[in-house]
């Protein structure tokens, strides 16, 4: 039946596609963030869903007339020189040459669609949708997972969709961190009474499945979002006390054993946490022998590079453990200058952006979204040191979201201040 259910959804809109040319990329975006087809269990399990949403799409961006200038600012041009790099490292990467490709043939894709997603879709409507799909296709597990908590007293852990980026415990708590302040501002594009209280369950059972995912990591980075959230909404204090509330709610109703967990942040005994020094270490002992390229993707997986660049071999991980980690392992200083000048970037120009227009014709939904896409960025920040999710979609979304409201922005301007908008915004 869920086979069925999923396969009907999918070729409707599908269909819609050829007429409505954003369509194309929200499926992909569907299909990528919530993988549904995981969630079947017969024929639909392993059907192309993402490969026929990306054909469809590319033919679409080829063919149609309706598409928007892909955005001038820094962070779209930063994301594509991050790919050139990445690709670049392939070519000189030492491990596994099959390894490497099929890795580099995933993020080619995701970074492609992520580039024509900016050139078809654009303005106020188009970019919600984008970000209910993005938002709403990881809460659906996060609704799954809080109602899994609250039904089992928290004694067990929540977990992502198999095969994804995000299914592990501590990626995918990441995941529910990001997309909580995305959330929060539909709330406030949302009129109608029901879907508010709908969508304010859907957070607070997303809130409720961080901390079930029983991630010390997650754990700091949602404290982290959560003084953000407050500190860049509208009404800080009744933010920040409803942020609050939920999370010593949460706390208190999960059992001894989640104390007891997370009670362990402040040491490094355990073994988990003195295996990520371990890997933290071989990294850096790695990169200072190949600086500029690092290893290329996965190398952390290779038996060959453990043996060159270990300083022990207790505890070996296998992973970066680790966004900082994993882009200086994979590569090198050049690539981890260029991730973290993505991420610094976009956050000033969604700053700027927000200045602009905080006055202005957009001044209902620019500048909270500005806000509320620079919690989440900070959420996964903070996250993200104890996760490697370099490749994973989402946070490149959210640079290109602020990548096309910038663009929009500037073209609604007199074309008397469109260089000097662009100028002030993009640099």
């Amino acid at each position: 039946m869920r086979d069925l259910l999923l396969v009907g959804v999918f070729f409707t809109l599908w269909l819609y596609c050829f007429r409505y040319p954003y369509i194309g990329p929200l499926l992909w975006a569907w299909i990528s963030m919530m993988s549904p087809h995981r969630l079947t269990f017969s024929f639909a399990f392993n059907l192309p869903f993402a490969q026929i949403a990306a054909a469809t799409s590319l033919l679409i961006f080829l063919t149609t007339k309706k598409k928007f200038p892909f955005p001038r600012s820094a962070p779209a041009i930063l994301l594509v020189v991050f790919f050139l790099w990445c690709s670049v490292t392939s070519l000189v990467s030492f491990n596994t040459p099959s390894v490497v490709f099929d890795m580099w043939m995933k993020v080619a894709k995701i970074q492609i669609m992520l580039f024509v997603t900016m050139m078809l879709i654009g303005g106020r409507k188009t970019i919600n949708l984008l970000l209910a799909v993005l938002s709403l296709s990881v809460a659906f597990y996060g609704v799954k997972g809080g109602i899994y908590t609250l039904t089992h007293g928290g004694s067990g852990m929540v977990w992502g969709p198999s095969g994804s980026f995000i299914e592990g415990t501590n990626h995918l708590a990441l995941a529910f961190i990001m997309v909580i302040p995305l959330m929060y501002y539909l709330l406030g594009e949302q009129k109608n009474v029901w879907y508010r209280r709908a969508l304010m369950l859907v957070i607070g059972l997303t809130v409720l499945a961080t901390l079930g995912t029983y991630s010390r990591g997650a754990f700091l980075a949602a404290v982290t979002m959560a003084f953000f959230l407050g500190m860049k909404s509208k009404r800080k204090a009744l933010t920040l006390g409803i942020m609050a509330t939920l999370l010593v709610g949460a706390v208190a109703f999960l059992p001894e054993q989640w104390s007891n967990k997370m009670s362990t942040i402040s040491t490094h005994e355990d073994h988990s946490a003195q295996s990520r020094i371990y890997t933290w270490q071989m990294i850096w002992n790695l990169a200072l022998h190949h600086p500029i390229t690092g290893g290329g993707y996965n190398v952390t997986e290779n038996m060959t590079t453990w043996e060159q660049y270990a300083v022990t071999a207790y505890a070996k991980a296998y992973s970066p453990h680790s966004i900082y980690f994993q882009a200086l392992a994979e590569h090198g200083f050049v690539g981890l200058f260029l991730y973290l000048a993505i991420g610094i970037i976009t956050w000033r120009y969604a700053s700027k952006i927000a200045n602009q227009t905080r006055d202005g014709p957009d001044k209902d939904w620019v500048p909270q979204l500005m806000r509320m896409i620079q919690v989440s960025l900070v959420g996964f920040a903070a996250g993200g040191f104890f996760v490697n999710l370099v490749n994973y979609d989402l946070p490149y979304y959210l640079v290109a979201i602020v990548a096309m409201v910038g663009r929009d922005v500037i073209q609604s301007l007199p074309k008397s201040d469109q260089v000097l908008a662009s100028g002030s915004v993009s640099h």
